[in-house]
């Protein structure tokens, strides 16, 4: 993903790690099921509570939230299951950067396909995804993953917009509106904004 950190290993154990969520607020954590401490978490994307823009997974269900949770649960990185069966319909394939920082571990979208290969069956591992209903069993490990991430990134310059409208009114024609408005993704959803879906 656009905020990964770099970074590569050879033979890595991999564990699940349900949503990749932790939040002590919710009483939630899906590390303390997992023990992902030294091995590469892989989580599903989104949360337990499912398209719900409402629900209370909401926030530290975001990607950075989980990128954070597996960092501090000591996790060598972190790879997301796509939401989508064909990885390029996924937002997330789409290499984009918000300029809030590298996640400080490695950090990946993967297909279901590959997830599967991994991890073995999906559709079951989906069942016990939310670490409540895990809680007391033993973590799904899996062993010899290698992984090489390396992100380049180049900075362009942008540009503030303004436009100036004199006014017609003899009077008031030297006194001042401001108006502003944000020209960006924000609006149309996807990370950073309420609209958890990009578009939206």
């Amino acid at each position: 993903l656009g905020f990964s950190s770099n970074g590569g290993f050879q033979g890595a154990e991999t564990v699940f790690a349900g949503y990749g969520i932790s939040s002590s607020e919710l009483k939630y954590d899906d590390y303390a099921v997992s023990q992902a401490k030294n091995r590469v978490a892989i989580a599903f994307a989104g949360t337990p509570d499912g398209d719900n823009p409402h629900g209370q997974f909401v926030q530290p269900g975001q990607i950075r939230f989980k990128a954070a949770a597996a960092r501090a649960a000591g996790a060598r990185a972190l790879l997301i299951i796509s939401s989508e069966e064909i990885l390029q319909h996924d937002r997330l394939s789409q290499l984009t950067y918000d300029n809030a920082g590298e996640a400080g571990i490695p950090v990946a979208v993967i297909s279901q396909a590959t997830a599967q290969s991994i991890l073995g069956d999906l559709k079951a591992l989906k069942e016990v995804a939310d670490a409540r209903v895990r809680a007391g069993s033993n973590p799904h490990v899996g062993y010899g993953l290698n992984l090489v991430i390396d992100v380049q990134r180049h900075e362009s310059p942008s540009f503030n917009v303004v436009g100036i409208l004199p006014g017609s009114d003899l009077k008031l024609k030297n006194e001042a509106i401001v108006i502003g408005a944000h020209y960006d993704h924000l609006g149309l959803g996807g990370e950073g904004s309420l609209a958890p879906r990009e578009g939206e």
